[in-house]
């Protein structure tokens, strides 16, 4: 029993241990991606852009000011 207790504990600590995601931001992402198709070639290209996510992000915070300023 005790031996099942102490592998229980280091497999919480080794998974505790790992952080898989720590947001950049104070406000947490939606739940729900936004998905579009693009041409072929274009997922593959957008990956090799440093900061990709976060610049497509900005990106469309960006347009979505302009289109509620008109």
């Amino acid at each position: 029993m005790l031996l099942y207790y102490l592998v229980y504990q280091m497999f919480l600590e080794i998974i505790m241990s790992k952080i898989k995601f720590k947001p950049d931001n104070n406000v947490a992402y939606d739940k729900a991606p936004v998905q579009f198709k693009v041409l072929p070639g274009v997922r593959e290209k957008l990956r090799t852009i440093p900061n990709w996510q976060d610049r497509l992000r900005e990106f469309v915070d960006n347009l979505i000011e302009d289109i509620d300023k008109k």
